[in-house]
């Protein structure tokens, strides 16, 4: 299948099917075509690093081979991130839920430096309670897009106190 996400819609193609479907994300990801916990709007922030920037709160795990583990919850998920200690780089999701049970696993394969920043080349997915596996490649990425000021302002922690210095 291939898929555009764009702004708060959804394109997918079925090449087997020959069938286009088309519709907002939402409805999309409530129906069934998608039967993941997560949305894919969700799975696209996971992919680009967006969901971790923006947790709320990160603990870290331990040291687990050439990979540093961090810990961070929000809402109802748990996500557990693996990152690579020379570039700082993503290299694996797993998403949890309350009770600490996988639901998916995320993996970047080939990743190289591109602008300053680490991306993937290849993207696998395991679901769940199968040994299905999801690949996805990375054929096309757009950089230097006009961003609005809101991109670039800092999200302040709920956690977070103010300090008065008198």
């Amino acid at each position: 299948m291939r898929v555009v996400i764009w702004n708060d819609s959804i394109l997918v193609f079925y090449p087997q099917e020959m069938q286009f479907i088309k519709e907002p994300i939402l409805p999309f990801s409530q129906s069934d075509y998608w039967i993941w916990s997560i949305t894919p709007l969700e799975l696209v922030q996971i992919i680009d690093g967006t969901l971790l920037k923006n947790m709320d709160e990160i603990h870290f795990l331990r040291e687990n081979g050439e990979l540093y583990q961090y810990k961070a919850k929000q809402s109802d998920m748990i996500y557990n991130f693996s990152l690579s200690p020379k570039d700082s780089g993503l290299r694996k999701v797993v998403i949890s839920d309350e009770n600490d049970a996988a639901l998916e696993e995320v993996k970047w394969q080939g990743v190289r430096q591109y602008k300053n920043s680490v991306r993937p080349r290849r993207i696998e997915i395991r679901m769940k309670n199968t040994d299905d596996k999801i690949k996805l490649g990375v054929t096309e990425e757009r950089f230097d897009l006009g961003l609005s000021e809101r991109y670039f302002q800092l999200a302040i922690p709920n956690t977070a106190r103010q300090i008065r210095i008198n």
